[in-house]
Order: C-alpha cells, then sequence, then structure tokens
C-alpha cells in the first residue's frame, strides 16, 4: 500500500504529498516508494526516514536505505498518528537537512487498524413502516460508505435495497418495504483507513430480534438471530464504552525498543521476476475490502482437514521470501510453475503467482520469490510444477494442506516493569516483577538486566526465562547502591517489547540497626 513518494531535488527530500494532508492506513507496514533522479543517486551514501509519534515534538530514524533502493519499509509498533521526514546522508557523510526537526514533515500518517464499532440498537414494524435506530463509534468515519439496506429473508432471489437515511453517529430511519415478509435490515461502514464493519438485524412481522453480527463478507440472509437485550458490537470491532483489556499499571516509563521496527525486509532475488497477485487484504478473515475486480481463481471450501498441517512457522515482516526446488525435470523442460495460497489452513485455495522465467528450463535447481503479504496472519502456500508436455501434480483441492505454513506477526510484545522490593522468601535477594503479553511468547520469553547508566551498559540479570511475572535476584558484590533496570521480551517472530524504569531504583538491602548505649542527667541551663 503506497503512502506516496520521496523526491530528490536541490538537496533535500519531499515526500510527494501535501502538506497538511494526512494519508490513512489499515496496516501497520506500509511501503514509502522514492524517486531520485538518476543523475543524483552518485551524490548520496543514505537516504533516512525518520518518524514522529508525537506530532513533531521529536523524531526517530525509523529506517535507512541505499539510494539505488526504491522504498522504505516503515511498520508501526501501534495505531496512531505518525509523521514522517526524510533527509539524505553525502558523501561526505553529512546529513541534510542536518536539523531534521526544522521545518512541517513531509507526510502525515494515521494507522488505524481496528474497525468501526457498529450497533443497530432497534428495529421494529409498525403497520407498513419499518423504523431502525443505529450507533457508530468511529475516530475516522468515512461518512460516504455509509450505507442502510434492507432484502427478503431467506429469498434465493433478495437483493439488497437501500433504506434512505441520513449518515450519523447515532440516528434513525423508516422505510416502507412494501411486503408483510421477514426482512433482513444491514447497517455497512468504513473509516478513513477502508475498516468495514457490518452489523445486521433480522424483523418478522410484529417479532423483532437485533443486534447480531455479520462478518462483511457474508451475504446476511438466513443468519442466527439473537435476543434484543445488549445486542453485541460488531465481530473484530471497538467496544462503544471504551473498554479494552486490562493491564496493572507499570509504576516506571517502559520503552519500546524503537518507535517501529527497523528490521529490513528481504531483498527481491535477482533475475527471478514472477508475474505475481499477491494475497489482497479481503481475503485475510476479518479484513475484507470492496473490489470491483472479478473474483480470483477459487476452489470450494471443504469443513474438514484430512491431513496434518505442517509446523507453523514465524516471521515478522509482511515481505516474506518463498525459497522453492525444481526437481526431476524431464526433456521437455517446465511448462508451468504456480504458487498457490490459503489462510484457512487448506479449506479453501487461490492462485498467487506463476513463474514464466522457469519456462522451458530444462534442468532443477533452487529459486528464490519475495511477496508482499497484506498483513498479520497464518498463511499457507503450495507449489505445483507442470512440464511442457501438460504432466505434474494438479493444484492443491479443498482440504489439501499446505507444503508450508507460517504466521505473520509484527505486533511488539507487552513489557512492563515494576520497583524492586525485597524477597521475603529470600533473604538478601530483590523481587523483580513485571507483565508480559502476546499472542505469540516464546517458551523461555524473558531477559532481565540492569545498568548504572540508562545509556547502558547492560548487565544480565537473567536470560531466557519463563514468563512468570517474577524473579528473586541475588544481588552480586560490589553492586551500586542505585542501578536502572530492563526487561526484554521476545515472541515466536523474533519481535522483542523493551521496559526501562524512568528513574535508577534503589537496591540497597542493608538494615540500618542501632542499640541504647547510656543515659545521664542533661545540665541545667
Amino acid at each position: 500500500m503506497s503512502i506516496g513518494s520521496l523526491t530528490l531535488a536541490y538537496m533535500s527530500l519531499l515526500l510527494g504529498q501535501t502538506p497538511g494532508d494526512i494519508a490513512y492506513h489499515n496496516q501497520r507496514a506500509v511501503r514509502v516508494p522514492i524517486n531520485i533522479t538518476e543523475s543524483r543517486r552518485a551524490e548520496f551514501k543514505a537516504l533516512l526516514l525518520f518518524a514522529s509519534d508525537d506530532q513533531g515534538r521529536s523524531y526517530h530514524e525509523v529506517g535507512s536505505i541505499l539510494p539505488n533502493k526504491a522504498e522504505f519499509i516503515f511498520t508501526a509498533r501501534a495505531d496512531g498518528s505518525y509523521w514522517l521526514k526524510a533527509a539524505a546522508i553525502n558523501q561526505q557523510g553529512k546529513q541534510e537537512p542536518d536539523n531534521i526537526q526544522n521545518g512541517p514533515p513531509d507526510q502525515k500518517l494515521v494507522i488505524d487498524t481496528t474497525k468501526p464499532a457498529l450497533r443497530i440498537t432497534s428495529v421494529q414494524r409498525q403497520g407498513d413502516e419499518v423504523m431502525v435506530a443505529w450507533e457508530i463509534q468511529e475516530e475516522h468515519p468515512d461518512w460516504s460508505s455509509f450505507k442502510l439496506e434492507y432484502q427478503v429473508k431467506d429469498s434465493p432471489a433478495a437483493v439488497w435495497t437501500s433504506i434512505p437515511a441520513t449518515a450519523g453517529l447515532s440516528g434513525k430511519a423508516q422505510f416502507r418495504p412494501g411486503i408483510a415478509s421477514p426482512l433482513v435490515i444491514r447497517l455497512t461502514f468504513k473509516d478513513l483507513a477502508e475498516n468495514l464493519s457490518t452489523v445486521a438485524a433480522e424483523v418478522q412481522g410484529t417479532v423483532v430480534t437485533t443486534g447480531f453480527s455479520q462478518n462483511p463478507s457474508s451475504t446476511g440472509a438466513g443468519s442466527p438471530s439473537l435476543p434484543a437485550v445488549s445486542p453485541p458490537v460488531a465481530a473484530g470491532s471497538k467496544s462503544l464504552d471504551g473498554k479494552t483489556d486490562p493491564v496493572p499499571p507499570p509504576l516506571q516509563t517502559p520503552e519500546s525498543k524503537s518507535l517501529v521496527d527497523t528490521g529490513k525486509p528481504p531483498p527481491m532475488p535477482p533475475n527471478n521476476p514472477w508475474v505475481a497477485s499477491p494475497p489482497s487484504a479481503d481475503s485475510i478473515p476479518g479484513k475484507p475490502v470492496a473490489s470491483t475486480e472479478a473474483p480470483p481463481t477459487t476452489t470450494p471450501p471443504a469443513p474438514v482437514q484430512k491431513t496434518p498441517l505442517p509446523p507453523l512457522q514465524y516471521v515478522n515482516h509482511p515481505r516474506v521470501v518463498l525459497e522453492y526446488e525444481l526437481n526431476k525435470v524431464g526433456p521437455s523442460g517446465v511448462g508451468r510453475v504456480e504458487l498457490w495460497y490459503t489462510t484457512n489452513d487448506g479449506q479453501s485455495w487461490e492462485l498467487c503467482a506463476d513463474d514464466p522465467r522457469v519456462e522451458g528450463a530444462t534442468s532443477g535447481g533452487r529459486h528464490q520469490r519475495a511477496i508482499d503479504l497484506p498483513g498479520d496472519g497464518v498463511y499457507g502456500f503450495h507449489l505445483v510444477v507442470k512440464s511442457r508436455a501438460g504432466l505434474g501434480k494438479p493444484p492443491p483441492r479443498a482440504g489439501d494442506p499446505p507444503q508450508i505454513r507460517f504466521e505473520v506477526d509484527t505486533s511488539i510484545p507487552v513489557a512492563q516493569l515494576f520497583p524492586p522490593v525485597p524477597d521475603a522468601q529470600s533473604p538478601g535477594a530483590l523481587l523483580l516483577r513485571w507483565v508480559a503479553k502476546d499472542n505469540n511468547l516464546a517458551e523461555t520469553p524473558i531477559t532481565l538486566e540492569w545498568a548504572e547508566h540508562k545509556e547502558g551498559p547492560w548487565t544480565p540479570i537473567a536470560a531466557n526465562i519463563p514468563n512468570t511475572g517474577r524473579h528473586s535476584w541475588h544481588l552480586p558484590e560490589r553492586m551500586p547502591v542505585q542501578a536502572f533496570l530492563r526487561l526484554r521480551v521476545r515472541d515466536l517472530a523474533g519481535n522483542e517489547g523493551v521496559a526501562v524504569t524512568g528513574e535508577p531504583q534503589l537496591i540497597d538491602l542493608s538494615e540500618p540497626e542501632g542499640r541504647l548505649v547510656n543515659v545521664s542527667v542533661s545540665p541545667k541551663r
């Protein structure tokens, strides 16, 4: 998903966006293409990308590429607003501009991966009319996407008919369907980042049921209804009361390892261009998008997975490199190489790419393919090779397992560290306590360290230990009275969350003692 272009001119870098404009994205990883005048490439050693998550009060370097590269990959660590600025390092090692704080941002981004929260609060029939009321919660609404519709329930030829309504965070509408049959009412809404939510409700005669959630990719007809009491929020949406999973507050300021994940994506392999149609966002469960394109080649879904799945691997970037081998190539050579993918462990398959460069090859070998995936999720891939004589394995069918299976996980683990306290169970030891959360934590994800200064150097306290939430630290000799403490949390994909105490912590376990030694009469004054 492109956010603009960087243009190098007159020794300055500018994003291809009017200052003040805001670009909205529903993926954490965002491409930032860059265009440089060919005659000027040799003037620079590197191009730098800086980002601010506090509206320009501070910037952090989040990307560095050679001048011959085509793009930055900006990966936000969380939803929110980001300002981007670019700079260049010339052959003399000087940064241009030298002060990245000066001037307005080259581009403003809003990363929003959360769907709008929708509720149909009531729907009822009164005579010939049906009345419906709704509520929406969304920080970045796209009012042009507001759509209120109805259709006849369970009708094989049912179509969605628009209901006249004024878009708003809450509202009411009434209409005359001209039919006494049961109806399904559907509300569809997107935010400016193209996150789509849909919620539906049924009305049949004078019996009303409201608020069942519907996946945006389904039709809504024939869906089970729920009671009208406390209708749920649309699946995958924000809570209407703003509540989130509570996390105990840290007693110091945690820090992440960086503003963003600065890991560089693997390079595109040379001399192996594929004609690719990478998985689109609408193929990922819970992330559908509207499209006018014809549906991709698919196989019908299968309800049961009959063959064991391969082990799940983990990567921390949406750009991955798949490596494949060609074996037993016959005299006619290779006629076609296809790459198929699944997002539901083989229940259905879609054609992702083919490799025209190997057509006609009469020898095997190892090849690579770099693919950009739309975001976090579990993906499976299957390779199909055909000879020029048309022989080869068939495409995967519904229920066939993938040949390789991995999860893209770009989320940084939550890391919170609390002040140390004396360990009542172990004299002479401090008890270190923390909170660490992630969907894919490693088996021993925790590393604890101390340093006399906040910038380090850091000395291990305990490395690669289980996430028990506590560790008894027997202090080594000649420790300083105060020290900074650091918690590092690692997940299976290699993401790392870091928390550092904002102030040095007292680690003196000595207990001062005293005793009375004498008594005397106070002299008279």
